[in-house]
């Protein structure tokens, strides 16, 4: 095996492991953006509800 073939498959192998690593980066955000925005649901809805208990005390 000459130093082309291998130099091609290194290159074929830390491609295909880059490519992977961005894949789980791109899955972990996506999870964590969804978190986010549940907790940001939450917080709405716990703020509307003080809102309306508030304006059916006055």
């Amino acid at each position: 095996m000459d130093n082309t073939v291998r130099l091609f498959g290194a290159r074929m192998l830390t491609g295909l492991f880059l490519i992977a690593m961005i894949t789980l980066v791109i899955l972990a955000y996506q999870e964590y953006s969804a978190e986010l925005a549940k907790e940001a649901e939450l917080y709405v809805a716990s703020s509307l509800h003080q809102f309306d208990t508030s304006l059916a005390v006055r």
